[in-house]
Order: structure tokens, then sequence, then C-alpha cells
């Protein structure tokens, strides 16, 4: 699989992961509850302090000597999954011969 592949690949797994969590949440489901309802619950609701997050990085190095396992990586990310974690962003570097992939995870303290 070349790395364009990977990519892609890893793209369409964070668009689908982001698309479910925003499917599965009770705000965005309009039917079960009225705004009015909605609206009156955000009003009595105390300031709560901001939300805490758990982060853990996953990094994989690639060479022309050592390519990356895809399957590898998969299996790494939907273990993390099953923890609790989601993927929150992205960042890679380098060349076509040598680059380094960075994904960022985070999870709910």
């Amino acid at each position: 699989m070349s790395f364009r592949h990977f990519v892609s690949a890893i793209v369409i797994f964070v668009a689908g992961f982001m698309i479910s969590a925003v499917i599965d949440r009770e705000t965005f489901h309009p039917s079960t509850r009225s705004l009015e309802t909605m609206a009156a619950a955000q009003g009595s609701q105390a300031h709560s302090t901001s939300q805490r997050w758990e982060y853990r990085v996953v990094i994989k190095n690639n060479s022309t000597a050592a390519r990356l396992n895809d399957k590898e990586v998969s299996a790494e990310l939907n273990q993390l999954g099953e923890q609790g974690f989601e993927v929150w962003q992205v960042n890679q570097s380098g060349t076509n011969e040598k680059f380094q992939l960075a994904i960022v995870l985070r999870r709910p303290r």
C-alpha cells in the first residue's frame, strides 16, 4: 500500500469516527427533546469547569528501507479507540523517502 493510500485511509477513519461521534450525541437528535426543553436545561445548569482531556501520541516513522505497516497502525488505533480515545489531530512531516506520522488521540478524563 502506498503512502498516499495510507494517508487516505487515516483521513477516512478520522472522518468516519467524527461523523459517528456527532450522530451519537443526544443533542443532535431534536426529535427526542424540544428546543424549549433544551434551552431550559442549559439555563438551569451551573457553569462547570472546562472539559479535561487525557492525550496519547502515536508516532510512526518510515524510510525506503522500512515500510510503514498500515495493519499494525490500524490495530493500534483500534485498540486505543476501544479504550475511549478518539483521533484528535494527525500531522505528517518529511519526504516520500523518509517521513514521520504523528497521530494525537484524546479521551475525556
